[in-house]
Protein backbone atom coordinates (compact mmCIF):
# COMPACT_ATOMS: atom_id res chain seq x y z
CA UNK A 1 0.00 0.00 0.00
CA UNK A 2 1.03 3.49 -0.86
CA UNK A 3 2.72 4.78 2.67
CA UNK A 4 0.96 8.74 2.07
CA UNK A 5 -2.43 7.05 2.44
CA UNK A 6 -1.73 5.25 5.40
CA UNK A 7 -0.07 8.09 6.63
CA UNK A 8 3.21 6.44 7.61
CA UNK A 9 5.71 8.76 5.69
CA UNK A 10 7.69 10.52 8.32
CA UNK A 11 10.86 12.74 7.88
CA UNK A 12 13.09 9.88 7.84
CA UNK A 13 11.30 8.21 4.70
CA UNK A 14 11.86 11.35 2.76
CA UNK A 15 15.20 11.90 4.12
CA UNK A 16 15.39 7.95 3.09
CA UNK A 17 14.07 7.94 -0.43
CA UNK A 18 16.45 10.70 -1.53
CA UNK A 19 19.35 9.24 -0.47
CA UNK A 20 18.16 5.70 -2.12
CA UNK A 21 17.05 7.73 -5.26
CA UNK A 22 20.30 10.12 -5.28
CA UNK A 23 22.38 7.11 -5.40
CA UNK A 24 20.84 5.07 -8.41
CA UNK A 25 20.00 8.09 -10.72
CA UNK A 26 23.14 9.51 -12.51
CA UNK A 27 20.75 12.33 -14.17
CA UNK A 28 19.05 13.64 -11.21
CA UNK A 29 22.25 13.91 -9.25
CA UNK A 30 24.00 15.83 -12.02
CA UNK A 31 20.78 18.10 -12.40
CA UNK A 32 19.91 18.98 -8.93
CA UNK A 33 21.78 19.12 -5.49
CA UNK A 34 20.87 16.52 -2.61
CA UNK A 35 19.32 19.08 -0.57
CA UNK A 36 17.49 20.76 -3.59
CA UNK A 37 16.12 17.40 -4.19
CA UNK A 38 15.19 16.63 -0.40
CA UNK A 39 13.18 20.26 -0.31
CA UNK A 40 10.93 19.41 -3.22
CA UNK A 41 10.76 15.47 -1.51
CA UNK A 42 9.50 17.24 1.49
CA UNK A 43 7.35 19.65 -0.07
CA UNK A 44 5.32 17.00 -1.79
CA UNK A 45 5.11 13.81 0.73
CA UNK A 46 1.95 13.30 -0.89
CA UNK A 47 3.31 12.66 -4.07
CA UNK A 48 5.79 9.95 -3.08
CA UNK A 49 5.21 6.26 -3.05
CA UNK A 50 8.22 4.53 -1.37
CA UNK A 51 7.98 0.35 -1.85
CA UNK A 52 10.29 -1.20 1.26
CA UNK A 53 10.68 -5.20 1.72
CA UNK A 54 11.77 -6.11 5.14
CA UNK A 55 12.34 -2.56 6.39
CA UNK A 56 14.28 -1.53 3.49
CA UNK A 57 13.25 0.64 0.26
CA UNK A 58 13.34 -1.14 -3.09
CA UNK A 59 11.78 1.19 -4.98
CA UNK A 60 10.66 5.40 -5.09
CA UNK A 61 8.71 7.29 -7.44
CA UNK A 62 7.07 10.43 -7.68
CA UNK A 63 3.99 11.52 -9.40
CA UNK A 64 1.72 14.39 -10.38
CA UNK A 65 -1.80 14.09 -10.92
CA UNK A 66 -2.75 16.21 -13.92
CA UNK A 67 -5.78 17.77 -15.04
CA UNK A 68 -7.14 17.21 -18.94
CA UNK A 69 -5.60 20.33 -19.77
CA UNK A 70 -2.01 19.70 -17.67
CA UNK A 71 -1.81 16.70 -19.77
CA UNK A 72 -2.86 17.48 -23.03
CA UNK A 73 -0.34 20.59 -22.70
CA UNK A 74 2.78 18.03 -21.64
CA UNK A 75 1.84 15.30 -24.38
CA UNK A 76 1.90 18.09 -27.24
CA UNK A 77 5.32 19.68 -25.36
CA UNK A 78 3.21 22.81 -24.72
CA UNK A 79 4.79 23.16 -21.45
CA UNK A 80 8.54 22.61 -20.22
CA UNK A 81 8.41 20.68 -17.31
CA UNK A 82 11.95 21.90 -16.64
CA UNK A 83 11.24 25.72 -16.44
CA UNK A 84 11.72 27.04 -13.23
CA UNK A 85 8.19 26.37 -10.75
CA UNK A 86 6.82 24.53 -13.79
CA UNK A 87 7.17 21.24 -11.94
CA UNK A 88 5.93 23.21 -8.47
CA UNK A 89 2.89 24.79 -9.81
CA UNK A 90 2.25 20.67 -11.89
CA UNK A 91 2.40 19.22 -8.55
CA UNK A 92 0.22 20.99 -7.30
CA UNK A 93 -2.41 20.09 -9.70
CA UNK A 94 -5.34 17.32 -8.33
CA UNK A 95 -6.80 16.05 -11.61
CA UNK A 96 -7.18 12.17 -12.89
CA UNK A 97 -4.28 11.73 -15.02
CA UNK A 98 -0.97 10.25 -12.78
CA UNK A 99 2.48 11.74 -14.13
CA UNK A 100 5.40 9.83 -12.73
CA UNK A 101 8.00 12.09 -12.96
CA UNK A 102 10.41 9.88 -11.65
CA UNK A 103 11.23 5.89 -10.74
CA UNK A 104 13.99 3.92 -9.48
CA UNK A 105 13.29 0.81 -8.29
CA UNK A 106 15.09 -2.68 -7.48
CA UNK A 107 13.45 -4.25 -10.60
CA UNK A 108 10.18 -4.77 -11.83
CA UNK A 109 8.49 -6.20 -8.65
CA UNK A 110 8.24 -3.20 -7.19
CA UNK A 111 7.91 -0.91 -10.23
CA UNK A 112 4.22 -3.13 -10.73
CA UNK A 113 3.51 -3.23 -7.29
CA UNK A 114 3.57 0.39 -6.99
CA UNK A 115 1.63 0.81 -10.14
CA UNK A 116 -0.70 -0.95 -8.68
CA UNK A 117 -1.04 0.71 -5.49
CA UNK A 118 -1.38 3.90 -7.18
CA UNK A 119 -4.31 2.42 -9.73
CA UNK A 120 -6.10 1.33 -6.45
CA UNK A 121 -5.56 4.26 -4.68
CA UNK A 122 -6.77 6.77 -7.30
CA UNK A 123 -8.13 4.81 -9.86
CA UNK A 124 -6.67 7.54 -12.60
CA UNK A 125 -8.04 8.00 -16.33
CA UNK A 126 -4.39 7.23 -17.51
CA UNK A 127 -1.28 6.77 -16.07
CA UNK A 128 1.75 7.79 -17.40
CA UNK A 129 5.38 8.90 -17.27
CA UNK A 130 8.63 10.19 -18.91
CA UNK A 131 10.41 6.99 -21.24
CA UNK A 132 13.54 9.48 -20.85
CA UNK A 133 14.67 12.38 -18.66
CA UNK A 134 14.47 15.26 -20.81
CA UNK A 135 14.57 13.72 -24.12
CA UNK A 136 11.66 11.84 -25.07
CA UNK A 137 7.98 11.94 -25.02
CA UNK A 138 5.81 10.27 -22.25
CA UNK A 139 4.93 7.06 -22.98
CA UNK A 140 0.77 6.58 -21.63
CA UNK A 141 -1.34 4.08 -20.28
CA UNK A 142 -5.49 5.18 -20.68
CA UNK A 143 -7.24 2.83 -17.39
CA UNK A 144 -11.12 4.59 -17.80
CA UNK A 145 -12.52 6.63 -20.65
Amino acid sequence: MIQYLENKIDNQDILKSVRYVYSKHKTLRENMSFSDTLKFFDMFPHRLVIQKEDGYIKGVAMFMKLTDDSLISILREEIDLYKDGMMGKLMSEDGEHIYFIGVVADGMKFILKGLRDIRKAYNPITISWIKDFKTDRPFIVTLRS
